[in-house]
């Protein structure tokens, strides 16, 4: 896979996306494309997560509890955990014939300190998420009964 279809396969990615072009250049170069068959699982519940995987082909099946929700092409897999250390909150196998690649959470930092735009093209991008996780969790917090003791 050639550097230039990686990095457009990165633009499709919402985080990914609103980096530099030469971020972006240095983790395609860090990284390195992984294949999985159906089934093959690629990390299960409970963990350690260390980074993000993202898709270039195939879907993956991500599964927390009884929910499944499943990812294609440009989905970036555990994007929290680019940012800070965790545990996978689900279990993620592999649909169809899936190519892979995964960015550990160390070079992220090295791309986000290398490249201040990108950091502050990364920041704004996860404020937005926050506030808009932030905005759900206050409609369902009003739909919640009062507490009348």
């Amino acid at each position: 896979m050639k550097f230039e279809s990686i990095i457009d396969d990165f633009g499709q990615n919402a985080l990914l996306g609103v980096m530099e072009t030469e971020a972006l250049r240095l983790i395609a170069f860090s990284t390195d494309l992984r294949n999985l068959g159906p089934g093959d699982v690629l990390f299960k519940a409970g963990e350690a997560a260390d980074g993000a995987w993202f898709i270039h082909a195939g879907t993956m099946s991500v599964r927390s509890g009884v929910e499944v929700q499943n990812y294609g092409q440009g989905a970036l897999l555990g994007e929290n955990a680019l940012i800070i250390e965790s545990l996978r909150p689900a279990t993620a196998t592999a649909v169809d014939q899936v190519e892979i690649r995964y960015i550990p959470r160390l070079l992220m930092r090295r791309v986000l300190s290398e490249f201040p735009d990108s950091a502050a093209a990364a920041q704004g991008y996860l404020t937005e998420r926050a506030t808009a996780i932030r905005s759900k969790l206050a409609a369902l917090h009003a739909l919640l009964p009062d507490d009348e003791d």
